[in-house]
């Protein structure tokens, strides 16, 4: 491969991983907040349809960090280097960038679908 970059595999270094599972973290939290919130208040269904939204933020974080990879460098054609953003050698890998992009983006989805249909389990017939 050019310049060493493996389309899909890696486009960000161990400082992008840790920001994304920051993010991840505070998005996961914040959701877990709204459960609870939705679990002593007993709120309307729609607060757990809102805590959808933080999860998914918080979701896409921990899935680009689990495969040290960004959705949003694969969007620009980028990759990251020492902190900074670098052009993708080869206009050929973008589409396995891409790919793998939308495998994470789906995973996330998946993965607050998931959070939010427990949390309204949880709240609503327990």
């Amino acid at each position: 491969m050019e310049d060493g970059y493996i389309p899909g595999q890696c486009n960000i270094d161990a400082p992008g991983k840790r920001h994304r599972v920051l993010v991840g973290a505070i998005g996961v939290v914040v959701a877990l907040f709204i459960g609870l919130y939705c679990l002593v208040a007993k709120t309307s269904p729609f607060w757990v349809l809102i805590s959808f939204f933080p999860a998914w933020i918080g979701f896409l974080g921990f899935w680009q960090a689990a495969n040290s990879f960004c959705v949003f460098h694969a969007a620009k054609g980028t990759y990251e280097v020492k902190g900074k953003p670098v052009k993708v050698p080869a206009q050929r890998y973008l589409g396995v960038d891409s790919s793998k992009a939308r495998k994470i983006h789906v995973y996330s989805f998946l993965s607050a679908l998931v959070f939010a249909l427990v949390l309204f389990v949880v709240v609503y017939f327990s």
